[in-house]
């Protein structure tokens, strides 16, 4: 667990709202950590403060102003919200026609050879340019085109 994550879990812990297994991780992090003790220090006298206090007066408005200041914060964020969806559903999109086009591709009948391996392979279907091919020890480029000319 990172620091940052246990500074939230003390806080937690000294507001009451922690669960078993977490006060238990807190109390033995607090052992270890004199930034985390003072981190809970500090929390403490806050709520303490807090807690004497009668009553916290607000400037008229107050309550106006944090609602159109989350307002504005919502707003913000959903609208970077929108591009997320659409950019994890165009990167699916694009796996899936690439994962269909290599499972095409990879069904193709590879049974017959190509052009060039029939030739020199040996095993073709045209006995005139097998013939022409095979009796010549060299291959000329015009022995090729004869051989793709009667194909």
């Amino acid at each position: 667990m990172n620091h940052d994550t246990m500074v939230l879990l003390v806080s937690t812990w000294v507001d009451g709202e922690a669960t078993d297994s977490e006060s238990v991780t807190v109390l033995a992090h607090l052992e270890e950590c004199p930034a985390c003790r003072q981190v809970r220090d500090s929390a403490m006298k806050l709520r303490e403060e807090l807690r004497s206090w009668d009553e916290i007066r607000v400037s008229p408005g107050f309550s106006g102003r944090v609602m159109h200041a989350v307002q504005k914060y919502d707003k913000q964020s959903t609208k970077w919200l929108g591009i997320e969806p659409l950019a994890r559903r165009t990167v699916w999109a694009i796996a899936v026609v690439v994962l269909l086009l290599f499972v095409l591709t990879s069904y193709r009948d590879n049974s017959t050879p190509g052009f060039s391996e029939q030739y020199f392979s040996g095993t073709n279907s045209d006995p005139t340019a097998a013939q022409v091919l095979l009796q010549q020890d060299a291959i000329s480029k015009n022995d090729l085109l004869y051989a793709a000319m009667t194909k």
